[in-house]
């Protein structure tokens, strides 16, 4: 370890004496000079080293300060906006990103060029250059990436286009195997096309040829499922024939065109249209057996070269699809409205045209769902491709041709297929009378008398035998198809019954009406067109006229006509049943029947309107609340034991209508002088209605009942109650000794 010298024993530096003059070897003038600018030349070479130092320092910081600038100019600046820029770029998709790419590139060169030219120096230039260069080249490769990526992308796009768009006009013409083909093969074309431009194994291109033609096939036979279905089932089964785009015949055998996935889903399908049709023939059978209409026998055989015979399986399809609800059902009967004509006649030649396809196409170069030729079309001004169109241009041709809502409709199928009501040819005759076998299986054969309403109901119970007996035969010991066949006979049996009674309440409220407002009293008084339609009534209904005429007879005498209060009451209660009820009464044609059994015309007309606001959406709160507390008062004046209710058990029912018609009254008063008459129905109310002894008021008095049986009645027609409203008086028939209740109400028709 180092020892520090003690002071005491270091030596001095200096030098205990003064010192000597140094001692130079050859000092003398000449030497002295040659020392003095040896020195001075050092000096010299010191400042230039020295001067050298301040310039590298300088250089130094200007080389510092280029750097900072072009790092500032690229970081700050050139950097963000580059990266931005190539960000906004790689956003865009297909064929965008193809044809953008140049003009982004020149967009970043501009930059670049931008930042570099607010260098001023060179040098920091040839810095920023560096930096720039290496990052653009960066992210040019990047965008040339994204862009042949887009390429390969829109590639892609416009090729499924392709396809889809030849997929799509194969469905267009999914009823025209020949089309349909075409656009099929077209498809298939440009996916092996595209798949050898984008060099995929063959595998791959076989596997996207089975994908489309599976897809395809299975959405035409659901195209067909839906409008045919036992067509569809039939190509399903055994495939289907075709002409190729070169003229050659091809059987194609669809199954082996499906996949696993697709065949069961087309199976399920068809299953399900195919039984939905058979059900629907076999309930249309069963109804027409068991109300006596008949199917019609096969079309004669003209050996047409063209058009050939239809099949019983062909006819049936065509009459199923015309009862059928379709998209068209709408335009069909506006077209008929507006030409008057039959909109079922319109629909049936659709159906036969065309199977109601928009694209169908047949090789003779008719288009559309009305078939038209192109010169056809073009002279009618429609665009066949077009269905309304096209059925208002079908509509007129049928309207040249002479038919009408009673034409004779096989000399319009002439002249649409030949040119001529009196066209002979064999393929018109053929084509005529193959619609007229349609016809004849639609409508069937009617029985000599057409069936009435009360008719049509007796035989309910032979329309479901002969459903089930029908569903036995095709499909044995199936309880859920036998339901179905049975459901759709009940469907045609529904909508038959309701066109009968539409049919006699239309006849029926013409006659009525007539007869109110003209006050007539017999059927003498009738005009010509009238008398026409008294004629059809059924014999309930001409009862409810005459009634009508003997109201109008005693009316001109002076005298009042009120309902039958059994009949009325009854017939309030069952409007007011719960909606499902099967004795509800929900139509129109159910009340006027009723005129003929006791109910005043007046009356008819006031429950009608009361049945329909029940029956409407809003169900008119107040409505039912004002029924209800009429039945109310029905059920405590049928439970009042007294001595004329003992005697005369329709008092009761008299009573409830007086109280019925007096409480309407009172309601119509108050509505008219601004009061609520909700408040009638609120027992703390001093007018509650339902009060025990305001109801009993309205029962006659044992007096009344007395004058009654012997022929007396009040002079005024009407009775006072404690309501301070006037009720009709109606005349009571006189019981019988020994007579029942019973008796006595099926004797007066009180029932």
């Amino acid at each position: 370890m180092p020892v520090l010298p003690r002071i005491e024993t270091s030596q001095s530096v200096f030098s205990n004496v003064s010192l000597q003059p140094q001692q130079i070897a050859g000092a003398t003038p000449d030497a002295f000079g040659g020392i003095t600018a040896e020195a001075a030349g050092k000096l010299a070479q010191g400042m230039q080293l020295g001067g050298d130092q301040v310039t590298q320092l300088a250089d130094r910081q200007i080389a510092v300060q280029n750097e900072t600038n072009a790092n500032n100019g690229f970081y700050k600046s050139y950097f963000p906006a580059s990266s931005d820029l190539t960000q906004k770029y790689l956003r865009l998709t297909g064929k965008d990103a193809v044809d953008q790419l140049p003009i982004y590139l020149a967009q970043m060169e501009q930059l670049r060029q931008q930042e570099r030219d607010k260098l001023q120096d060179p040098r920091a230039q040839r810095i920023f250059d560096e930096l720039s260069h290496r990052v653009n080249m960066f992210q040019i490769d990047g965008m040339q990436r994204h862009a042949t990526q887009q390429n390969q992308v829109y590639q892609d796009q416009t090729s499924a286009g392709m396809v889809d768009a030849a997929g799509s006009l194969a469905l267009q013409r999914w009823n025209d195997p020949n089309a349909f083909n075409d656009g099929l093969q077209s498809g298939i074309a440009e996916i092996r096309t595209h798949s050898l431009f984008r060099g995929e194994p063959i595998e791959w291109a076989d596997k996207k040829v089975q994908d489309f033609t599976s897809g395809l096939y299975a959405r035409r036979l659901d195209l067909m499922a839906a409008s045919d279905p036992m067509r569809a089932a039939d190509i399903f089964r055994n495939g289907e024939t075709y002409t190729d785009q070169n003229g050659n015949s091809r059987h194609i055998d669809i199954q082996s065109q499906l996949d696993a996935a697709h065949r069961y889903e087309v199976e399920r399908t068809l299953n399900i249209t195919t039984n939905s049709h058979n059900a629907a023939l076999d309930g249309s059978i069963a109804f027409a057996n068991a109300t006596g209409r008949t199917a019609g026998p096969l079309p004669q055989d003209f050996n047409a070269p063209g058009v050939k015979p239809y099949t019983q399986q062909q006819i049936d399809n065509i009459a199923a699809q015309v009862k059928k609800p379709s998209p068209y059902d709408d335009t069909f009967k506006a077209v008929a409205a507006k030409y008057n004509l039959d909109p079922t006649e319109l629909k049936l030649r659709a159906v036969a045209e065309s199977g109601l396809n928009p694209g169908a196409v047949s090789s003779q170069g008719a288009t559309g769902i009305a078939q038209l030729m192109p010169d056809t079309a073009k002279a009618l001004g429609v665009d066949p491709h077009n269905p309304e169109q096209a059925i208002d241009g079908m509509a007129r041709l049928m309207v040249r041709a002479g038919s009408g809502m009673s034409g004779d409709q096989s000399a319009v199928d002439r002249a649409y297929y030949g040119g001529s009501t009196t066209a002979t040819g064999p393929n018109t005759s053929q084509y005529a009378a193959n619609l007229g076998a349609v016809r004849m299986a639609l409508h069937g054969t009617p029985s000599s008398v057409a069936l009435t309403a009360d008719q049509l109901q007796a035989r309910e119970g032979d329309v479901q035998d002969q459903a089930r007996a029908l569903a036995q035969a095709r499909r044995p010991d199936d309880p859920v198809y036998a339901d179905r066949v049975v459901a759709e006979a009940q469907k045609n049996y529904t909508r038959q019954l309701q066109a009968v009674r539409a049919a006699d309440y239309s006849n029926m409220t013409q006659v009525l009406d007539a007869a109110v407002k003209g006050g007539i009293q017999s059927a003498g008084e009738l005009t010509p067109e009238l008398r026409q339609v008294y004629a059809k009534l059924t014999p309930r209904d001409i009862l409810s006229v005459q009634q009508v005429f003997r109201e109008n007879q005693r009316q001109a005498s002076g005298e009042y006509t009120p309902s039958d209060p059994k009949v009325f009451n009854d017939t309030q209660t069952r409007i007011n049943l719960p909606a499902g009820d099967p004795n509800r009464i929900t139509d129109p044609s159910q009340i006027t029947p009723l005129i003929a059994h006791g109910l005043s015309y007046s009356d008819s007309q006031k429950l009608i309107t009361e049945m329909k606001e029940l029956n409407s959406p809003e169900a008119n709160p107040f409505l039912k609340q004002v029924n209800t507390v009429k039945q109310t008062a029905q059920k405590m004046l049928m439970s009042t034991m007294s001595t004329v209710t003992i005697q005369h058990p329709e008092a009761a029912q008299e009573a409830a209508y007086r109280f019925g018609y007096a409480l309407d009254q009172q309601i119509a008063q108050m509505k008219k002088d601004g009061k609520d008459p909700r408040v009638l129905f609120d027992p703390t109310n001093p007018n509650y209605v339902l009060l025990p002894s305001r109801v009993a008021s309205f029962l006659p008095s044992e007096a009344d009942m007395v004058r009654r049986q012997a022929g007396a009645a009040p002079a005024s027609g009407t009775t006072s109650n404690s309501a301070g409203t006037s009720a009709p008086q109606a005349p009571i028939p006189q019981r019988l000794p020994g007579e029942t209740p019973a008796a006595y109400l099926a004797r007066v028709g009180m029932h």
